[in-house]
């Protein structure tokens, strides 16, 4: 026992201050070689601006020299010109022992001179001094335990030891590991915002590799603008400490494609100390983005299909629509006659293509057509060669190739597990066509599959009307195979005669609680005065169908969206007592709608409300203005000068211009009050409950946030505003009409009055 206790006293006497010391000289010196290789290539980029001149740029060589070092301690730098003088070098020496390194200057393959740099080790030297002082007292105390204490006292602790090493090990490697394989990016940057660390996502991300992003500034990634609205969320964050959270930044990948990320950033510093870097996490939204826009258009086409039973109508709206998704040359719809094996084509938008022009057949042998129909699924077609195309398809590809079509799309249509016909999209560019573009437009057909199917359902209905009694059976068939609710009802007292399934599922209950009650019991009570007129209609003779939008209560008591479509049933010399309605599921559609008309509401370029935004809000304020008898105030605000700005520095100034006064009328007025652009340079606000506004201060505030912002923004022009204040007194009520010309009127007053001054 004595003996090993000596021999671990030793180890731990030795091994201890030994391995601290080559430890960190190697660190030193690894960062020390980083860092010359780094500022010997800053020193080359000047001798190549100035080959014969460079050793006089003092300044600039002074500048290099003279940067931090990576562990922020003093380092000792010389440049040398090729005779071995000192052209630049720090005020400072390093304290011995040093370590140093060089590097070698070229200019074109020619060796100019030499950079060196020394890092002292004093430091590492010392504490290898005291841990050898305290790894022997330690040494000391191992060999008096193992002299002392029984074997298994020791066995436990040496145990415990190494248990707490692994879970160390296991907690280091865990982290590491997570912090790999996470989809977003981490970064740290330095004060300057180089990249000092970062993940595998942060440079897939960016499309940059790891050695060329290290130590390159964020600035790279993105334009000017962007980089000043970075620079202002990292200072804000420096200012006032606190992280900042979902920024949206839009950045430029190295192959040029543009990216939008989202960014969280907080500061790196340790209790007590001076930040000296910021971190953070990265994650791209680009494909967010692209969905959004996607969402948008593809409900675009959702109401133009709910909209209309006109398939013609559909077509030609449709396809300007798709195009804003997928750029097209040429777009064809067709429909399939599998019992004479033939294509028709039905629709055609684009340039024009012999023996497939609107309304013609062809056989489907031998066509892109039948290979989609063979696969089910969408097809990306490059066309290589007239004579490869048309080994593959004889019978169609040919022409679109001498049209000068280069990439085709297809996809099938297909409705209820049937392929009803085809959609296809031409480009004259080779591969215009990815993955992603394939997805969309099978999307895309699922709609105007769903169209064109309607379509033929309210087709074959209305012939169904004509001959009810002699094809009951077969028209009940085709009725609960349809996708929309269908059911037969008796007009003078609502009854329901027949319901479809479909229609059974849309509202929540079976057929045989459908058949013991009345159209009337499972519509909305807001909308059973929507009928009246129709009805009335209908039994007078003056139209044969009509259709309507309104809501129906499932019995759980939630509220479907419909468009319903009623056609009376007529017999012969009789006024008619049944109808027939076609019942569509509209609910999606109008969620929709709500959500594109609260953007309606909006100015696009400020994000404030329009003037139809503001004058629907502002009417509502008056009314309950009226009610409770308090006071509004109407602000007036007018841009001065915009023209001039537009004109002489351009519209893009001009629209910053229009930002800059948002951003400083919403620092002067309250989030409570209505603020608006009401079109080109004018804007109004509304302040709610006005009986505690002082014009005077509000004037006052207001200017004060004018000359503060033109204070801090360098600008070739000054931002002015001119602007009048009307009071609302319940007492004598104006329309809001009024109203807006009372304080556009003060306005004018003030700005002549401005201009009249200058001209003094």
């Amino acid at each position: 026992m004595k003996l090993l206790g000596a021999f671990a006293a030793s180890i731990f006497a030795i091994a201890i201050p030994f391995g601290y010391y080559m430890l960190s000289v190697s660190e030193i010196r690894e960062s020390l070689a980083i860092e010359t290789a780094f500022l010997a290539k800053s020193v080359e980029k000047v001798i190549q601006t100035r080959p014969d001149m460079w050793e006089f740029e003092s300044m600039r060589l002074q500048e290099i020299v003279s940067q931090p070092a990576l562990d922020g301690k003093p380092c000792e730098r010389i440049i040398r010109n090729a005779a071995g003088t000192v052209v630049a070098k720090t005020d400072i020496a390093a304290r011995r022992p040093v370590i140093s390194t060089s590097v070698a200057l070229f200019d074109s393959g020619r060796s100019v001179g030499s950079f060196e740099a020394r890092h002292s080790i004093r430091t590492p030297v010392v504490f290898t001094v005291l841990f050898g002082i305290f790894s022997s007292l330690l040494g000391y105390l191992i060999y008096y335990i193992f002299r002392t204490y029984p074997i298994k006292k020791l066995d436990s602790t040496l145990a415990d030891l190494r248990r707490a090493g692994e879970e160390l090990r296991e907690s280091e490697e865990k982290y590491r590991n997570i912090l790999e394989n996470i989809e977003d990016g981490y970064f740290e940057v330095d004060l300057a915002g180089n990249f000092t660390f970062f993940n595998p996502s942060h440079c897939r991300i960016f499309g940059y590799p790891r050695e060329e992003i290290q130590g390159m500034n964020y600035r790279v990634f993105t334009d000017a603008e962007n980089a000043k609205k970075v620079f202002r969320t990292f200072n804000e964050v420096y200012v006032t400490g606190i992280p900042s959270k979902g920024f949206e930044w839009e950045t430029i990948r190295k192959d040029g494609a543009k990216t939008y990320i989202d960014v969280s950033v907080s500061l790196i510093a340790r209790p007590g100390e001076k930040p000296t870097g910021f971190h953070g996490i990265v994650r791209d939204i680009t494909k967010r983005k692209k969905a959004e826009q996607e969402k948008d258009i593809l409900a675009d086409i959702g109401r133009l299909i709910g909209s209309t039973l006109d398939i013609e109508e559909v077509y030609e709206q449709f396809s300007a629509k798709v195009r804003k998704l997928i750029p097209f040359d040429r777009l064809t719809i067709n429909l399939f006659n599998f019992q004479e094996n033939t294509a028709r084509n039905a629709y055609i938008y684009g340039e024009d293509v012999p023996g497939r022009r609107p309304g013609e057949s062809y056989p489907l042998t031998g066509t892109v057509s039948e290979a989609v129909i063979r696969a089910r699924t969408g097809l990306i077609i490059q066309l290589a060669s007239p004579e490869e195309m048309a080994r593959l398809y004889p019978t169609s590809i040919v022409s679109t190739f001498q049209a000068g079509l280069r990439s085709m799309m297809s996809v099938p249509l297909i409705y209820r597990d049937t392929v009803i016909g085809a959609l296809h999209f031409l480009s004259k560019m080779p591969n215009s066509y990815p993955e992603q573009d394939l997805w969309l437009a099978e999307r895309i057909g699922a709609q105007i599959a769903g169209a064109i199917a309607n379509a033929r359902l309210f087709t074959e209905l209305k012939k169904t009307e004509r001959s009810l009694r002699e094809s009951e059976g077969r028209f009940r068939a085709l009725v609960e195979q349809a996708a929309v609710g269908v059911a037969e009802i008796k007009m003078s007292t609502g009854q329901f005669i027949t319901v479809n399934r479909r229609l059974c599922e849309m509202v929540g209950r079976t057929e045989e609680e459908m058949l013991a009650t009345t159209f009337q019991a499972i519509t909305h009570p807001e909308d059973l005065h929507l009928h009246e007129e129709i009805v009335a209609l209908l039994l007078a003779g003056k139209i044969d169908h009509s259709s309507l939008e309104k809501r129906y209560l499932r019995k759980d008591g939630e509220i479907v969206w419909v468009n319903i479509t009623i056609s009376p049933l007529r017999k012969p010399g009789e006024k008619p007592g049944r109808n027939m309605t076609v019942v569509e599921d509209i609910t999606e559609r109008k969620r929709m709608e709500a959500e594109m008309r609260e953007m309606s509401l909006r100015d696009q370029l400020t994000d404030l409300y329009n003037r139809r935004g503001f004058i629907t809000l502002a009417e509502q304020q008056l009314k309950a203005a009226n009610r409770a008898q308090r006071p509004l105030l109407l602000t007036f605000i007018d841009c001065d000068g915009l023209k001039w700005i537009n004109d002489t520095q351009g519209h893009k100034e001009g629209d910053k211009a229009l930002i800059d006064t948002t951003h400083i009328l919403r620092q002067t007025f309250r989030e409570s009050d209505i603020i608006a652009r009401l079109g080109g340079d004018e804007f109004a606000i509304l302040s709610i409950d006005a009986a505690d506004l002082n014009q005077g201060d509000f004037s006052r505030r207001l200017q004060q946030h004018i000359d503060a912002f033109n204070a801090k923004e360098s600008r070739p022009y000054k931002l002015s505003l001119s602007w009048g204040a009307a009071i609302y007194n319940p007492e004598s009520p104006l329309s809001l009409d009024e109203l807006i010309s009372a304080a556009d009127g003060l306005m004018y007053a003030q700005k002549k009055a401005k201009a009249r001054g200058r001209r003094l």
